[in-house]
């Protein structure tokens, strides 16, 4: 235990150390670095410091922590100089000359305006960037559109260009470039009819030079040298340059520190701004870095839980064997970002990811033949011996590849830079690691043919099926596989296939069966092929070899043992596992409720006979009610209308009389649907009252009454509010129907209430046409009754709240 705590001590101390610490150099001859320097500038370095060596300036930032005192120098930006000397590295700056980002018009193939950066969205024409010290000419843009040094301005813009297709990234022979003056001035010198302008929105400014540990000595005719290399000196009238007035609008860098802070992530915001590459990767050297460290800790812990769980000795091994190389290949990747200035390191660094990328499919080669555990152990033995053969023969190759080059053929074998190509060796690695991630699927499916469950085997075939997927996208340049780190992604990849070949059983995890099996409190079994029992638990009855063939010939069917057991089996590899479930108590409560049934059929038959017989009493009382009730509504218009009846055989005018017995029959017919409707409840629109009132009205035409109606009330109101509107119309029109009327009657909202407004041509009733009950209605309901005396007529109305009122 003791051992396993510092092995992972150990592990993690290398990870802090390879992840957060730099590759020192140490010269003694005075050496100028110069790192993605403009060659123009490095010959003319050569010219005015001849005493002086130069040299690559990769792994700047690690060279850069000491400079005061050291005979060592770097091509610098005055913003980067200025930055390390106010981190303590102290030296001497030499500036030899001053440039400014600007953008470079080709007038013979472009002849639009251009006044600043924005102008460039808008034209159709490419628009060149060019990458020389591309995270400086950046900011400037960034400067001249928000005055900040990465704004998102500027990833917008450049973003456009690069979706429309129009951004020329890395070269400045488009006819609009964003590149530098000294470039654009050089153009300018070779004949090319180059406008140089200084953006409206404003630039930034530079100085480059030397910053140096010593006091360097340069030639006599320096000045004349830059001049004549086409490089301006600050405040000096550059020949093929900008008015100085022009360069009034480029601003010098005021913050150096704030400079370095807000343009450290400028590699990541560029690629996924402007190009929209690395969005689930990576992208500079910090992250990769961090990713490392991430799949480093997550390596070392998956290590830790997963040898807890397996006790297998083989297994361990290779649990152990599968994380170390995990481990060991993002060492030795981060460990590879720290040595740019090493090309030769750097290339052995770059061999050595071999060793993972063919050792990981091979380690699961092996645990997918530990899975298998069929067929016989010497050829199985065989076939590993022979795949760690070919595997150490090809790792050979790799390393000794700068002998025969039948891996890559460099263009620079001494620098380790410039381009490469394949050689036949890659094709036969690349073919190693396909055959092993194939036959590993291969085994694996195989297995869930045989299997019993073979649903289990879904995740980790698909985790090695993505991964094969993955490679040959990665091989075939797939933009989405190709963005992203292929030794972050693999390691993943193959720990996942081991975890999840633990999760779903195909790795055994635990080999204490037995005392399982003896404190389980299940009542179950092991047999082997034989109707041996290997493990059983304490509460298991002892299975006879007749119980155990019957259920060897029918294993998906239960088998009932002394007539309240069930016997349950289920194959697994070399026999079966059986377990015992007693029915006892099922099959008492499978009797009780057989006696329960009886009991409640009989009294479900008295409830349902019962209820019958309520539910027809109830209907019946029901419809007593109502037609008390009725009765009650319609009992004094009845009585009314037999005494017109009567009263018509000794009638003067007998035609007005049997129109007013019409009338108020039409009303009686009228008001028992209302009466029903207020039965059921609910409300009735005011469209409908409209139409009962219409009704009513062309009936008491037949009475001399002639009557114009007008609706625009909206909405809806109770059934109880309806039939008093309509009781209150009616006996308007009876209080009207002795003589010739005419009568105009509206129907509206106002106020928040439906209100019936009446004008018959002549009235003099007062308020007693109304009864003591439709007076009584009229309050329970919440409404309001107006007479308007007008001479020889009456303006009368009748409000009710909108909605009803609940009575």
């Amino acid at each position: 235990m003791h051992k396993g705590r510092l092995g992972v001590a150990v592990l993690l101390l290398f990870a802090a150390v390879f992840c957060f610490s730099g590759c020192n150099m140490k010269s003694d001859e005075k050496t100028v670095f110069a790192r993605d320097t403009d060659p123009a500038y490095i010959d003319l370095l050569r010219d005015i410091a001849p005493d002086c060596t130069l040299r690559d300036g990769k792994g700047l930032s690690s060279l850069l922590s000491s400079v005061d005192g050291e005979d060592k120098a770097f091509a610098l930006f005055d913003v980067q100089a200025r930055a390390s000397k106010d981190a303590g590295t102290g030296g001497i700056w030499y500036e030899h000359f001053a440039t400014a980002a600007v953008i470079a018009v080709d007038r013979s193939r472009f002849d639009g305006e251009i006044k600043g950066w924005r102008d460039l969205e808008n034209i159709s024409c490419p628009v060149g960037f060019t990458s020389r010290y591309e995270r400086m000419l950046f900011a400037a843009v960034s400067y001249g559109l928000e005055k900040n040094y990465m704004s998102g301005e500027a990833v917008g813009l450049l973003h456009k260009l690069n979706k429309s297709g129009r951004l020329s990234y890395d070269k400045i022979d488009a006819p609009v470039n964003i590149c530098w003056d000294y470039q654009a001035a050089l153009m300018k010198r070779e004949g090319k009819n180059i406008e140089i302008i200084i953006p409206s929105e404003g630039t930034l400014l530079y100085g480059v030079g030397v910053l140096s540990g010593y006091e360097m000595k340069f030639s006599q005719n320096a000045g004349d040298a830059i001049a004549a290399a086409g490089f301006r000196a600050d405040k000096a009238q550059g020949e093929n340059y900008p008015s100085l007035s022009e360069y009034g609008r480029a601003e010098r860098v005021g913050d150096a520190v704030e400079f370095a802070r807000q343009t450290e992530n400028f590699i990541s915001v560029f690629k996924r701004g402007v190009f929209r590459s690395r969005l689930y990767s990576s992208a500079e050297s910090f992250e990769h870095k961090l990713l490392g460290a991430a799949v480093i800790m997550t390596a070392i812990i998956w290590m830790g839980f997963a040898l807890r769980r397996v006790q297998r000795k083989d297994i361990r091994m290779l649990v152990r064997a599968l994380g170390g190389m995990v481990i060991a290949w993002m060492l030795v990747c981060i460990l590879k970002y720290q040595t740019d200035g090493n090309p030769v390191m750097g290339r052995y660094l770059w061999y050595a990811y071999y060793v993972f990328m063919m050792g990981l499919p091979l380690l699961m080669l092996i645990l997918s033949l530990m899975i298998d555990s069929s067929g016989n152990v010497r050829q199985r033995k065989i076939f590993v011996c022979s795949g760690f053969a070919v595997y150490a023969v090809l790792l050979l190759t790799v390393f000794t590849n700068d002998l025969h080059g039948w891996v890559f053929k460099f263009e620079d074998i001494k620098t380790f830079s410039g381009g490469y190509t394949y050689n036949f060796g890659y094709y036969l690695i690349f073919a190693f690691i396909v055959a092993a991630v194939i036959l590993s699927t291969a085994i694996l499916v195989r297995k869930a043919m045989r299997g019993f469950n073979r649903s289990r085997l879904v995740l980790p075939i698909l985790s090695e099926v993505l991964l094969f997927v993955y490679c040959a996208a990665y091989a075939a340049g797939v933009p989405v596989a190709r963005d992203s780190d292929i030794t972050t992604v693999s390691c993943v990849f193959a720990l996942a296939f081991a975890e999840l070949a633990m999760r779903t059983g195909l790795v055994p995890v635990n080999q204490k069966y037995a005392v399982l099996f003896s404190n389980s409190p299940l009542r179950m079994q092991i047999i082997d092929s034989e109707g041996n029992a290997e493990f059983s638990s304490a509460g298991a009855r002892p299975i006879s070899r007749e119980d155990w063939e019957k259920l060897r010939d029918d294993i998906k069917h239960p088998l009932l043992l002394h007539g309240d057991t069930l016997l349950y089996a289920d194959g697994i590899p070399g026999g079966m596992i059986v377990w015992q479930e007693s029915i006892a108590e099922i099959l008492d409560m499978q009797q009780e409720i057989r006696e329960n049934v009886l009991k409640l059929t009989s009294a479900n038959k008295l409830l349902v006979t019962e209820r019958e017989s309520k539910y027809r009493l109830a209907a019946a009382e029901e419809n007593v009610r109502l037609m008390e009730l009725l009765n009650a509504e319609m009992e004094r218009h009845l009585e009314r209308m037999n005494d017109m009846i009567d009263g018509l055989e000794r009638s003067n005018n007998k035609q007005r009389d049997i129109a007013r017995i019409t009338l108020l029959m039409c009303y009686i017919k009228r008001r028992c649907s209302l009466f029903f409707k207020e039965q059921e409840g609910g409300d009735m629109p005011a469209e409908e009252l409209a139409v009962y009132i219409d009704e009513l009205s062309e009936f008491a035409s037949y009475a001399d009454i002639r009557i114009s109606t007008v609706c625009t009330a909206k909405g809806s109101l109770s059934p109880r509010c309806g039939s008093v509107m309509y009781d209150f119309f009616y006996s308007v029109l009876d209080s009207c129907a002795g003589e010739e009327n005419t009568l105009l009657e509206r129907l509206a909202d106002t106020d928040g209430m439906t209100e019936m407004k009446l004008l018959p041509s002549s009235f003099d009733g007062g308020e007693e046409f109304m009864s003591d009950e439709l007076k009584k209605a009229v309050e329970g309901v919440g409404g309001t009754v107006s007479v308007k005396d007008l001479d020889e007529t009456a303006g009368i109305s009748l409000r009710v709240p909108k909605g009803g009122k609940a009575p």
